[in-house]
């Protein structure tokens, strides 16, 4: 779920989102899914199906890449646990950085909260942002 006015009328503006992903064999993962499935208000776009297939990423930043520069950046992220339910998060994107924490709220339930601030250097956005991610897994 986003909400994407949080000063002013919060929750006038947002969408719904699904995905399902899968780790596969030989270090590939699959995905498909649905950005903005359900929106309300005024959102930055419509409704947009994606797939998806990965094994290995490559990162330029924007500035390469406006100006034609074939390169290869750095990209990682760091995950430390805090308490047995929780864990620190630093992620460099390639050209930013994102910070945040994730939490396992319940010991027999496999529901985890993730909030962060994205975009904290401001190499890729004007502004940081505040991000939140829910996830439920299962096997399948």
């Amino acid at each position: 779920m986003n909400v994407l006015d949080l000063i002013g009328d919060t929750g006038q503006d947002g969408s719904i989102s699904f995905k399902l992903h899968r780790r596969l064999p030989q270090d590939l993962a699959a995905a498909v899914g649905v950005n903005n499935a359900i929106a309300w208000g005024e959102t930055d776009g419509g409704a947009s199906v994606y797939g998806v297939a990965s094994k290995m990423f490559r990162y330029r930043s924007d500035a390469d890449i406006d100006n034609d520069v074939d390169s290869v950046g750095l990209f990682g992220s760091v995950a430390v646990q805090v308490v047995p339910q929780m864990h620190a998060i630093a992620e460099w994107t390639g050209q930013d950085l994102t910070v945040g924490i994730s939490v396992v709220p319940f010991g027999n339930l496999p529901l985890v909260i993730t909030p962060a601030v994205t975009y904290i250097t401001g190499n890729a956005s004007d502004r940081s942002r505040f991000i939140l991610g829910i996830g439920y897994g299962f096997s399948f």
